[in-house]
């Protein structure tokens, strides 16, 4: 959520990492859970960006984009 990052450049970073790991099983969570960190940035926080993933990958992607790691 870092303001240094903007969304084109996180949109990027996604777009170019989906293309060789898409054949990759063990890389679908971790692109899962980057492309809602993409989204929920360039939605400015949308909480319903969260909501669309289960809620063990939501439980460890909120902490980092909310900025409140315990």
């Amino acid at each position: 959520m870092s303001e240094m990052v903007s969304d084109k450049a996180a949109r990027t970073w996604l777009e170019l990492w989906q293309e060789p790991t898409s054949n990759c099983e063990q890389f679908q969570i971790p692109m899962r859970l980057l492309n809602a960190a993409v989204r929920y940035k360039e939605t400015k926080g949308d909480r319903r960006v969260l909501l669309e993933l289960p809620i063990e990958e939501r439980n460890l992607l909120e902490p980092l984009v909310s900025g409140k790691i315990e």
